[in-house]
């Protein structure tokens, strides 16, 4: 009954099964919260679910589910050579390593290589560039979903002048 007003001390708010409830202020007919970086949500899908009661007692819920993107911040160093480690500063890690991956591009095709750390307070995690890679987009994927950044990754290469190596790595 839209007459009876609502009871916002028995608001219940879940994102992904963990209570949010706390973080919403409340005034004496509505209650908010605003999600930002902070949050650190993990890319994926998400699933919030909200009840309240009215002064009645009466019980009205809902929930509905998203997606959650990760978002590419920084790729470091770039160029880089093959076998070197990056350092991806990403919004939306997974805590588990193999959970996320930066896609390489190689001649042959696109391949996911599995991040080998992940630091979440400093959203960044690690990865090793292909012995085969080539100069290309560098997605990342958490959970399946992909960035919509994509910046352009420069390989280095060694090459040999007249035969002889001559020890110098050279963007090409």
């Amino acid at each position: 009954d839209p007459a009876v007003p609502l009871n916002l001390d028995s608001l219940t708010v879940s994102v992904n099964n963990l209570n949010w409830t706390p973080k919403f202020s409340k005034t004496e007919t509505s209650a908010s919260y605003a999600v930002s970086a902070a949050d650190a949500l993990v890319a994926g899908s998400l699933t919030i679910e909200a009840s309240i009661s009215d002064q009645a007692g009466t019980l009205a819920s809902a929930s509905g589910g998203w997606e959650v993107f990760p978002t590419l911040v920084g790729v470091t160093p770039n160029p880089a050579a093959t076998g070197d480690q990056l350092t991806l500063t990403v919004l939306g890690l997974d805590p588990g390593p193999a959970n996320n991956v930066a896609v390489f591009q190689l001649l042959s095709g696109p391949v996911e290589v599995p991040f080998t750390a992940v630091d979440r307070v400093n959203n960044q995690g690690l990865v090793t560039v292909p012995e085969t890679a080539v100069d290309g987009p560098l997605p990342v994927r958490v959970n399946g979903k992909e960035s919509r950044e994509k910046p352009w990754l420069r390989i280095l290469h060694e090459y040999t002048t007249c035969g002889y190596n001559m020890g110098e790595t050279r963007a090409m």
